[in-house]
Order: C-alpha cells, then structure tokens, then sequence
C-alpha cells in the first residue's frame, strides 16, 4: 500500500503541476488582463501583430 500511496501523490502531483504551468503559460501569452488588451491596442494601431 505505501507503493500505491507514493504512486497516487506522485500522480497528484504531476497533474497539479502540469495544470499550473499550462495555466501561468496561457495567461502570459494571452492579453487577459487590462494592461495586456492596451497593449494589443498599441501593438494593432502600429502594425505590428497579425
């Protein structure tokens, strides 16, 4: 059992970590906040996104 409990918080772990990275890395590259969509403004106004 101690195996299969080392196992699970393993698991546990490595999920939470895996959400959290995926999570901090989507709200970098993502203009979520209010600075970020001022910032898209000013990018879009000089050409300089897609």
């Amino acid at each position: 059992q101690v195996t299969s409990l080392a196992e699970t918080l393993y698991l546990a772990f490595s999920m939470i970590f895996t959400i959290v990275t995926t999570l901090v890395a989507w709200f970098k590259n993502n203009y979520v906040t209010d600075k970020g969509k001022q910032q898209k403004e000013i990018l879009k106004e000089k050409g300089l996104t897609k």
